[in-house]
């Protein structure tokens, strides 16, 4: 998983892609998850999401074409 610095400003819309099903389904589902990584990544999104009134864009993209798992 892949993570970037951005500058997000209130109401902006933001899409989140993953190639990972499991984290892909947690964030669409708001479901518990049994993974302690997975749960604290959300909190923290969803966090954001609330302060910043963030409108949210999910997306799972095939591993092949994620961008930020490429390796140079």
């Amino acid at each position: 998983m892949g993570n970037g610095t951005f500058i997000i400003k209130n109401e902006d819309i933001v899409k989140i892609t993953t190639d990972d099903k499991t984290v892909f389904e947690h964030l669409i589902s708001n479901q518990k998850s049994d993974y302690i990584f997975i749960e604290k990544r959300t909190f923290f999104i969803r966090q954001l999401i609330e302060q910043r009134r963030l409108k949210i864009k999910y997306e799972l993209v095939e591993s092949e074409k994620n961008l930020a798992a490429k390796k140079t």
